[in-house]
């Protein structure tokens, strides 16, 4: 019985720590947008289809709005708690919704980090504005 309690003590343990490396590294993962709240806004907006923000190398990232595609670059610092995201450039197709274009402008107002687990939350503290994620496996 000792042995079975510390073999899952130590699988949890694996399991933390496994989940923190993910988020001290973005590179090569894939977050579903949960959630967005606007700068100042007192309403949180909650996506009607999939929204997958994807963070292929060290530097940048994409994500598919309806219509449109978009990409640019990002930088986190070391502690992994800072996060700069250049403004997107995207294609010019018609008729994205207003949420995936908000969506879009949003994530190059975020300043920093602030993960759990298999969530993500991107946030600009000076504007009250965040963009929840959770990790697609």
């Amino acid at each position: 019985m000792r042995i079975f309690i510390g073999l899952s003590l130590l699988g949890l343990i694996l399991l933390a720590v496994s989940c923190q490396r993910r988020l001290k590294t973005l590179t090569d993962t894939r977050w579903k947008v949960t959630e967005l709240r606007l700068a100042n806004a007192t309403n949180t907006l909650y996506p009607t289809k999939a929204y997958v923000l994807e963070f292929r190398d060290e530097k940048s990232l994409s994500i598919k709005l309806d219509l449109n595609s978009c990409g640019g670059s990002y930088n986190t610092t070391k502690e992994g708690n800072a996060i700069k995201i250049s403004p997107l450039a995207c294609t010019k197709a018609c008729c994205d919704s207003e949420f995936a274009n908000n969506l879009a402008f949003s994530l190059s107002e975020m300043n920093q980090l602030r993960g759990s687990g298999n969530k993500l939350t991107l946030e600009n503290s000076n504007q009250k504005s965040y963009i929840q994620l959770e990790l697609v496996k």
